[in-house]
């Protein structure tokens, strides 16, 4: 199994499964949701030769304390790829937040806890994008909706999307340690009236 080619065919196809997605999107923090409904469809596709586990326990090479991975694939008993996620919103990553490498730093911080574990690894950071504007009678429902509100004063939803898609900043593109294997954006949905998409950026453990 490729689990680099399976996540971005998971993307690609993302928006033929409904939209369910696009309601946790909205509703709780897409994390876990994301996670495990890629996890069932790499199990879908693994036959026998491959089991895929969720919060899979691995022992640390530097401390001996044992790590739970977001998602290992399995041959034979040995953890031959993993992927680790984190997840945010696309108004907590623009420029023009000051807090803009935050997550960026929880990428980094996973990176380092997985750094002498054998076996291919990738970093996932995903970011939940209402393409629509939220109306305000929708604020008890919406996750994080004074986040989406205050930045809706300094980007329409078209702006802020291209924002983060096309000026990446050049410290998640340069890392020694970290390659930049992919980012995109796709549409997950509609919830509540409005259309959701998710951007995500892949980096791949090089060293």
């Amino acid at each position: 199994m490729n689990l680099e080619k399976e996540i971005k065919l998971a993307f690609e196809e993302i928006g033929s499964y409904g939209d369910e997605l696009a309601y946790l999107g909205l509703t709780t923090k897409i994390e876990i949701p994301f996670r495990d409904w890629l996890a069932v469809k790499l199990h879908k596709k693994s036959g026998k030769e491959y089991m895929i586990a969720r919060e899979y326990p691995e022992v640390s090479a530097t401390n001996n304390k044992t790590l739970r991975t977001d998602l290992a694939i399995l041959k034979d008993g040995i953890v031959k790829e993993r992927v680790e996620l984190k997840a945010c919103y696309t108004f907590d990553i623009p420029k023009k937040n000051r807090d803009y490498n935050l997550f960026w730093n929880q990428v980094l911080a996973d990176y380092e806890k997985h750094k002498f574990i054998d076996g291919n690894t990738y970093f996932l950071l995903l970011a939940v994008h209402p393409i629509d504007k939220i109306e305000d009678s929708k604020n008890d429902v919406i996750k994080y909706y004074s986040g989406h509100r205050r930045f809706s004063k300094h980007y329409t939803q078209e702006e802020l999307l291209k924002d983060v898609k096309d000026d990446i900043p050049t410290e998640w593109k340069t890392h020694e340690n970290l390659k930049l294997k992919d980012s995109g954006f796709h549409e997950m949905g509609e919830a509540f009236g409005i259309r959701v998409g998710i951007v995500y950026y892949l980096w791949e453990k090089v060293n």
